[in-house]
């Protein structure tokens, strides 16, 4: 198994010293641990300068939340990739990413030209259960909605500011609620996954990036092909997502690490043996090249 860290910081040595820093420590230990793994390809970022945020902070009128101003200020961006070797060839499968400062833009900033229609004229109109009425919303005098992550084109991460009077609402200690993370998939609908960055963050790295794991979380739910990655590679995680495992009996057992030793080529033979079904209409597929 190969295991690439690029490293851009001045002392690669250094131990972890924030929890973003020890979750990405850990679970690079841990997927290198995974069978059949090739390759684990982790990019260390120079930290955002404080300037840097200070100015993004200015361009967009309000504060960045703390622990994703901290976050910056360790690494400007993050990106870590893991391959397995299936029949016989090396296959990307695993992908975290968190957009750099740069590309921490705003979605829904667009305006009507020539008569188009721009993401303000649209409603989301799906059904959240306990977050349907607090749901973002594309009118920008009610959200103002950042890109954390474009997950190569079958969604979008995204990081929320609730609107007050058209100004975001200041940080408060006591109200985490101005700064949650949605997930946006490709018919537009919006699904609630964390109530701050560093809840969103610690999801990511307890899914292993694995392919559209963000689903897992949706009323959408996951592909077939999505579900036997799960299986294989993060099958507790799988069970706690629907419900099927309580999660705090799992955290008592420490089992997150358990996953089944299966052969990849072995585990999808029946499933390329079967006609194709059409993905029309299917949220999860990115549109084709």
């Amino acid at each position: 198994m190969e295991s690439s860290h690029k490293e851009d910081q001045a002392n690669v040595n250094q131990a972890p010293t924030t929890p973003h820093q020890v979750l990405i420590s850990n679970i690079i230990q841990k997927i290198e641990n995974l069978p059949g793994i090739e390759n684990v390809c982790y990019m260390d970022y120079q930290p955002a300068d404080q300037n840097d945020i200070q100015a993004w902070e200015r361009k967009y009128n309000c504060s960045m939340p703390e622990d994703l101003k901290s976050f910056y200020a360790t690494s400007n961006g993050f990106s870590l990739t893991w391959s397995i070797l299936f029949d016989g060839q090396k296959q990307s499968l695993g992908k975290m990413e968190i957009n750099s400062l740069n590309n921490l833009k705003r979605i829904n900033d667009l305006r009507n030209v020539n008569g188009s229609i721009a993401l303000d004229d649209l409603a989301c109109s799906d059904d959240e259960g306990q977050y349907s009425n607090s749901m973002p919303r594309f009118d920008s005098s009610q959200s103002w909605i950042f890109e954390l992550d474009n997950c190569d084109g079958y969604g979008k991460v995204c990081l929320v500011y609730k609107m007050e009077t058209g100004i975001a609402k200041i940080p408060d200690p006591k109200n985490q609620t101005f700064r949650e993370v949605w997930f946006l998939d490709r018919s537009l609908g919006w699904h609630h996954l964390a109530d701050s960055f560093t809840k969103y963050f610690r999801l990511m790295i307890m899914h292993l990036g694995l392919p559209q794991w963000q689903y897992a979380l949706t009323s959408v739910g996951l592909s077939p092909t999505a579900k036997q990655w799960f299986h294989m590679y993060a099958p507790i995680r799988l069970a706690v997502d629907t419900g099927k495992v309580d999660i705090d009996k799992v955290m008592m057992q420490n089992n997150e690490s358990v996953c089944n030793k299966l052969d990849p080529k072995r585990l999808f033979t029946t499933k390329n043996d079967k006609a194709d079904k059409s993905n029309a209409g299917d949220r999860r597929k990115p549109p084709s090249a």
